[in-house]
């Protein structure tokens, strides 16, 4: 077994160097996220959260203090024929860049204001040796449960063999914020389940392979293995932008933390979703502000966040009525129907921010605008909001389905008229309106390639959730446009920041 050092120096020099160093090094302290897990968190089988998680008994807290190592010795690997010559995977000996005679990482958490105080002492096995960073019980990591909101102060000593050794200390405020979400598809997370499925066999493939004639007549495909949701039957899922938003909106190292909850469920409309049960199965709940209500208790909201309208107005309905209206015979009539429910809601909103206000009562309300080049390509010339194109795929398949130029241009149209009466009913309730999605989803149509497309194939619905049901909605990638408009962070004042805007978010409202 041949030994050999990676550097020009010996062994004993490595010792007395950098690993002598007689401070604690800069520590990681930090909360754990609050975003609910399927399964744990929330129920689908009886479709509600827990109420451990609604009102938690305590938060977890974790120190990661480790102080760094070094190389002192690599050893070929003692069984070389096992992986063959391009893939050994020799022994680094490492060493804790810790002063030589430490024994021990002795840390303390307490709350700054009392009600909480906890010292636990990790001895370390061996200085030198086969060191994983990564490892979960290691000497240098620890965590901890504490009961309450506030100050926390850590401090992590090198303790030594005469029961000193030097001291760090670090501190997070932690404060927990409850987010709900309310909404259609656009918030639930359609087309974007946590883990796809895959279709079953020769029988699978053919639905999706043939989309377009089983989008007439609503076939689905067989699965091998089902597509995973935090609510399967309201295809509601943990990757949606609102979602990620959120997430967005925790800064774990610093304390803050969001305690979420989503109701979104796909095609939902204001009055059957929203205010009234949309399925059978949510008859015991009624509609998401009421479920949302039931859910949350007593506990105040700091933030609603809603994505709602699409499914009112009939986008979804308009856009296969354009889609197989082969002669362009009847787009006038879609657009003066589409404008009227644009109209109509109006009064939908009223009604909604009346139910809101009287059982969520959020301190704030943020509403989002909705993506309007389905069938966007990029400008040329480099202008931001893109051109439109013609239909493909399933938009495009001769005597069944196709959205021409023109058609495009209409659904451009009318979904920018749609968010400005989204933005109307903002300004009027004391909102705030979540701008930069349109924008942000310009040039990225159906009908682009790769990573420029933020809308899920009617083909690719198919493979990972065996409906077609997602081809009108955004992909993983899209997600992360909708993110940038919902980022969120908490100040000292427990004020809600949000940061609304593309690149930089640089329009921020407090």
């Amino acid at each position: 077994m041949k030994r050999f050092f990676t550097k020009k120096t010996s062994c004993a020099a490595l010792m007395m160097g950098e690993s002598m160093s007689n401070d604690v090094p800069t520590f990681r302290f930090l909360a754990h996220s609050r975003l609910p897990e399927p399964g744990r968190d929330y129920d689908p089988e009886v479709h509600r959260y827990s109420a451990a998680y609604v009102n938690p008994d305590g938060y977890g807290l974790t120190v990661d203090a480790f102080p760094g190592a070094d190389v002192v010795e690599v050893i070929e690997d003692p069984e070389p024929q096992q992986g063959g010559p391009d893939n050994q995977e020799p022994i680094i000996i490492k060493r804790l860049r810790v002063p030589a005679d430490t024994v021990a990482f002795d840390f303390t958490i307490r709350r700054s204001s009392g009600g909480f105080e906890q010292t636990v002492s990790r001895r370390i096995e061996r200085l030198e040796g086969v060191i994983n960073e990564a490892q979960s019980n290691a000497a240098w990591k620890l965590g901890v449960t504490v009961p309450m909101q506030g100050t926390y102060t850590c401090s992590v000593r090198l303790r030594n063999q005469s029961g000193t050794g030097p001291t760090r200390e670090a501190s997070l405020a932690l404060r927990d914020r409850l987010v709900v979400v309310l909404g259609d598809s656009f918030a639930s997370g359609e087309g974007n389940p946590d883990e796809p499925g895959e279709v079953s066999g020769i029988l699978g493939e053919g639905v999706c392979e043939n989309a377009t004639a089983n989008i007439v007549i609503k076939r689905t495909a067989p699965m091998r293995r089902v597509a995973s949701w935090l609510e399967p039957r309201g295809h509601r899922s943990m990757r949606s932008g609102h979602v990620r938003g959120s997430d967005a909106a925790q800064d774990l190292e610093r304390g803050r933390v969001v305690t979420l909850l989503s109701f979104a469920t796909s095609g939902a409309e204001v009055e059957r979703g929203l205010l009234s049960a949309q399925h059978d199965w949510q008859s015991a709940l009624g509609g998401q502000v009421e479920e949302a209500k039931r859910a949350i208790g007593n506990r105040p909201v700091d933030a609603l966040l809603l994505s709602i309208g699409g499914n009112d107005v009939g986008f979804a309905s308009g856009l296969e009525g354009l889609a197989g209206d082969w002669r362009d015979g009847g787009r006038d009539e879609m657009v003066r129907s589409t404008r009227q429910r644009i109209d109509a809601l109006a009064d939908c909103f009223e009604k909604m921010a009346t139910q809101v206000q009287s059982l969520v009562n959020p301190r704030r309300v943020y509403i989002t605008e909705y993506p309007a080049g389905m069938f966007d390509k990029r400008d040329p010339s480099g202008r931001s909001l893109g051109v439109r194109g013609d239909g493909c795929g399933v938009f495009d398949s001769g005597i069944f389905m196709r959205v021409s130029i023109d058609d495009a241009e209409a659904i451009f149209d009318l979904a920018h008229q749609l968010n400005d009466q989204i933005k109307r009913a903002a300004d009027r309730y004391g909102w705030t309106y979540l701008d930069g999605i349109a924008e942000g989803f310009a040039g990225h149509g159906y009908c682009m390639t790769g990573v420029d497309r933020f809308f899920v194939l009617a083909e690719e619905s198919c493979h990972s959730q065996g409906d077609l049901r997602a081809r009108c909605t955004r992909t993983s990638a899209a997600t992360r446009c909708t993110k940038r408009s919902l980022r969120m962070c908490c100040d000292g004042s427990s004020r809600m920041v949000l940061s609304s805007a593309q690149d930089a978010w640089s329009r921020s409202c407090t």
